[in-house]
């Protein structure tokens, strides 16, 4: 981005742009935390005793919500380079918030990141182990062949607690719900990888922005001292230069006046 591009997008408008944008990032990354929360609840969660449909809908409902608020916050904030202001203060407050705010959102996006890692990673344990039951689960003509009836009712039974026990994990369409989930997730991570990537751009640019300005300053700013050191030596070569005009013209005003008595004394 040139630096062009700063005056010509800013003013009152883009001042009050520029507010609105900051405001809509800072409720933004407050909502991420939040939701981060949520979701970290929802993952100690699951495992447990709880209701895995339950628990998995309302965790895919918190993340798909927050991956749309880090895209729309990362939106925000690539637009506010473009509206630091025309004055050079402003432009160093500015670039300042505008650091504060990617450094706030880069934090908040490591606390997502981190718990989608740690989610997927649980699904994936979860899945692996309803498939690993549904390997090892006896068929119904395996458990027949026992002459003890009273053995034979036992097997029965037990079998048959562990079928409903496991009936929820083995259910084929349940795996392949959690493995949809799973890939979600990876792909909603490999999205807030990419937001990285866009704020290290934006910071980078920024920063190349702000040095050009302030090499800009820096210049006219050394521009205008050797502009003063020039004018001061003109100054002094003038004044040098009147002094010695004067002392010619006394000089000649002398010599005139004597050679004017020589003459003078001469002809008389």
């Amino acid at each position: 981005m040139s630096f062009g591009e700063f005056s010509a997008n800013s003013g009152s408008g883009g001042t009050s742009e520029y507010n609105r944008l900051c405001g809509c990032v800072s409720n933004n990354i407050q909502a991420i935390n939040k939701n981060v929360a949520s979701i970290e609840r929802l993952v100690d969660k699951l495992g447990t005793s709880e209701d895995h449909s339950q628990l998995q809908s309302k965790l895919q409902q918190t993340e798909q919500a927050t991956q749309k608020l880090a895209k729309e916050t990362n939106s925000f904030l690539k637009q506010l380079p473009h509206l630091l202001g025309e004055a050079p203060a402003d432009k160093r407050q500015r670039k300042i918030q505008v650091e504060k705010l990617a450094d706030n959102f880069t934090a908040a996006l490591n606390s997502f990141q981190k718990v989608q890692r740690i989610a997927a990673e649980k699904e994936r344990e979860s899945v692996s182990r309803a498939r690993s039951i549904s390997s090892t689960m006896p068929a119904p003509s395996q458990m027949g062949g026992f002459t003890d009836d009273h053995t034979l009712a036992e097997n029965d039974r037990t079998a048959g607690g562990l079928q409903v026990q496991a009936e929820e994990e083995v259910s084929v369409e349940l795996i392949e719900e959690r493995e949809r989930a799973i890939r979600q997730l990876e792909s909603d991570i490999v999205g807030v990888n990419e937001i990285f990537r866009d704020l290290a751009t934006m910071v980078y640019e920024q920063g190349e922005v702000i040095d050009s300005i302030e090499a800009h300053v820096e210049v006219t700013s050394v521009n205008v001292e050797q502009a003063n050191v020039q004018l001061d030596k003109a100054s002094h070569y003038q004044k040098a230069a009147r002094k010695k005009m004067c002392c010619i013209l006394v000089i000649v005003v002398l010599a005139a006046v004597v050679l004017g008595l020589i003459i003078y004394f001469s002809l008389k």
